[in-house]
């Protein structure tokens, strides 16, 4: 199960105007859910959790009203949890196939390094099992350094991928000269938030804004209405898909797929190969839960097919199942995009695929091992020297892996 984080602040400092992100009192937007499981997080080698220095300056960037940059507020939580109780309802109430309550080794529980996906994480884990939080029971999950990191695409680690990258954005740039549409959609928008002339609208950073305070019944700007979120909700997600998730036929689509999403889809197909027996392996989890951002979801969902023409709501998920059948039989896998089935690249919704098809034809040319990706990115695993330099070409309002 793969998601994005719930409903958070902005990340940006502007464009939402006066609005105040309450931390406190009867209407306090953040602050944690009462019932919420603990976590105890270490790097996946097992050591402490790393420093996260994208975090650390979003958690020190106190908004008006108490709330911190990019923190899951109380809503993204409950979406958070609601998520976990479709999970119960699904694996344990309906199939038997996870126990009611939390038992150890059950469940292999992945983060990226924020804090908003370790609390989404905290959040689906206390509706899937609400035992927990009343037990005292810390559940252990794993995060990795912003090097090692395989939940986004990793530039950081990898000089091919972060060429391919700025080569996408500047291909962008250049389709973007003198479209008179996104020249008037611009206009618009400085119109709307009184921006000076020569401002520079950031489409992504826009979204942001205009997601989080309708989200949070925080409303609009004066001006603004739903057909001007949806346009520029709509070519926000153009430009970032465009970069993380290219469409079929764009310059390097293969290649950025691979090295963005390669390594996670290996973790993925080899747990289910060992599930089904097919390799030697120690005894797998039920459940392995990898909480990470939008910039996960895209890449992952274009690779199998699905429509990314908007723009992956909080808490968008990713179910991979394996089925067992009768007799031995090659297992089945679905796929649930936000909880319907999703048509595997033009295959029909509800005919099964097998786990051979599925990793030999749909996944083999996106898998990557670890090995691999080190050999084509060169990268130099010195986890001891300074932090990699940050992403050069910023989407939205942070670098890739912050949204």
């Amino acid at each position: 199960m793969v998601f994005r984080h719930g409903a958070r602040t902005p990340l940006t400092a502007q464009y939402w105007g006066s609005a105040h992100w309450k931390a406190e009192g009867a209407d306090a937007l953040c602050g944690t859910l009462p019932g919420t499981v603990q976590l105890s997080i270490t790097e996946k080698s097992g050591g402490p959790r790393p420093e996260c220095e994208g975090d650390t300056t979003q958690a020190n960037t106190v908004l008006p009203g108490g709330c911190t940059s990019g923190e899951l507020t109380l809503s993204g939580q409950a979406q958070a949890r609601e998520l976990g109780a479709w999970l119960r309802h699904r694996y344990v109430d309906s199939a038997g196939f996870l126990p009611p309550d939390y038992q150890d080794g059950v469940v292999a529980a992945c983060t990226t390094n924020y804090r908003r996906t370790v609390d989404t994480l905290a959040g689906v884990l206390s509706g899937l099992w609400p035992s927990v939080a009343a037990n005292g029971r810390i559940i252990p999950a794993v995060t990795s350094a912003a090097i090692d990191e395989v939940l986004w695409g990793n530039a950081d680690n990898c000089e091919r991928l972060r060429s391919m990258f700025k080569a996408h954005a500047a291909r962008v740039k250049e389709a973007q000269k003198g479209d008179a549409r996104l020249a008037e959609l611009d206009a618009r928008v400085r119109g709307v938030l009184s921006l000076p002339h020569d401002h520079r609208v950031s489409m992504m950073e826009v979204h942001d804004a205009l997601t989080a305070l309708e989200h949070h019944g925080l409303g609009l700007p004066e001006g603004a209405d739903a057909a001007l979120k949806a346009e520029v909700e709509a070519e926000a997600a153009r430009r970032i898909t465009s970069l993380v998730a290219p469409a079929a036929g764009a310059a390097s689509r293969e290649d950025i797929l691979r090295l963005s999403m390669g390594r996670l889809f290996e973790q993925i197909v080899a747990r289910m190969d060992a599930a089904a027996g097919r390799v030697s392996a120690a005894p797998q989890p039920r459940l392995a839960l990898y909480s990470g951002h939008d910039t996960t979801i895209m890449p992952l969902l274009v690779t199998l097919g699905g429509d990314l023409s908007h723009w992956p709501p909080y808490v968008s998920n990713l179910a991979f199942e394996l089925w067992a059948v009768p007799e031995g039989g090659d297992p089945l896998v679905r796929v649930l995009y936000n909880r319907e089935e999703l048509a595997l690249n033009g295959h029909p919704p509800g005919e099964p695929v097998t786990l051979g098809h599925f990793r030999d034809t749909f996944l083999r040319p996106y898998i990557v091992t670890q090995a691999a990706y080190e050999e084509e990115c060169r990268v130099a695993y010195e986890h001891a020297s300074a932090a990699p330099a940050a992403v050069p070409e910023k989407v939205g309002g942070d670098a890739f892996q912050g949204l």
